[in-house]
């Protein structure tokens, strides 16, 4: 399996004098990586992108997405400055935590604003509440199927929940559980529903009833749409 810092290397060599930085973040940063349902993030900062750059990460970001990650983000300085209030729930999250793989770190001296942060929580909680419970009607109820879908769901909505926070002027946890708890003072989630759900996804056995589980999970979530849809 290849390492962040193998492509990065990899990178280095195809992309020469126009590859400006390779950052590595999410889970494999914060120490929350999941054997079986995590991935490695990674953004990289070009001069410029070109269709002949495109050419030349092809076969790299191909051989990447078979090891099941996500494709790497491309970026200019300019476009990430430009993005920096499109995207405030992700960057904010990069900010807080990644690491540097090679050349500068592109988000030392990034401005995030949050001028757009309410509606892209909205936009993102609805468009994830919709996924969920399609997702759902696939797993045809059956314990393993609902598990796994739990597990795959923990991580994107603990995200979120700290774009909650973060909008509601709150300090924000970088435990997952203290996540959980400083989130129900806002809104009345049943951690239980999410801590279920981590267990799965740290592979630990979990006995209680899937349905139940998933009811409750999704329930809490509705709770979280609401308050952001309010939120003044």
């Amino acid at each position: 399996m290849k390492t962040p810092e193998q492509l990065t290397e990899q990178l280095k060599e195809s992309l020469g004098g126009n590859l400006l930085s390779v950052v590595l973040f999410g889970s494999s940063v914060r120490g929350d990586r999941s054997r079986l349902y995590s991935d490695h993030n990674i953004l990289v900062v070009l001069k410029q992108i070109g269709v002949s750059d495109l050419r030349r990460l092809a076969p790299l970001s191909n051989a990447w997405m078979k090891q099941k990650n996500p494709a790497p983000l491309l970026f200019t300085e300019q476009h990430l400055r430009d993005a920096s209030d499109v995207f405030p729930l992700e960057f904010l999250d990069i900010q807080e935590s990644h690491r540097i793989l090679f050349g500068s770190n592109p988000f030392e001296q990034l401005t995030v604003s949050t001028e757009n942060m309410r509606h892209q929580l909205e936009y993102e909680l609805r468009s994830k509440l919709i996924q969920l419970r399609q997702r759902f009607m696939e797993t045809e109820g059956r314990d393993k199927r609902i598990h796994e879908l739990l597990a795959r769901s923990f991580s994107t909505f603990i995200a979120l929940f700290k774009g909650v926070l973060r909008m509601a002027g709150q300090p924000v946890p970088k435990n997952r559980l203290d996540v959980l708890s400083a989130l129900e003072k806002l809104v009345p989630i049943d951690q239980n529903a999410f801590e279920g759900a981590l267990l799965i996804r740290d592979g630990a056995a979990h006995r209680a009833d899937a349905n139940l589980i998933f009811e409750k999970f999704l329930t809490s979530i509705e709770g979280v749409v609401d308050f952001v849809n309010n939120y003044k």
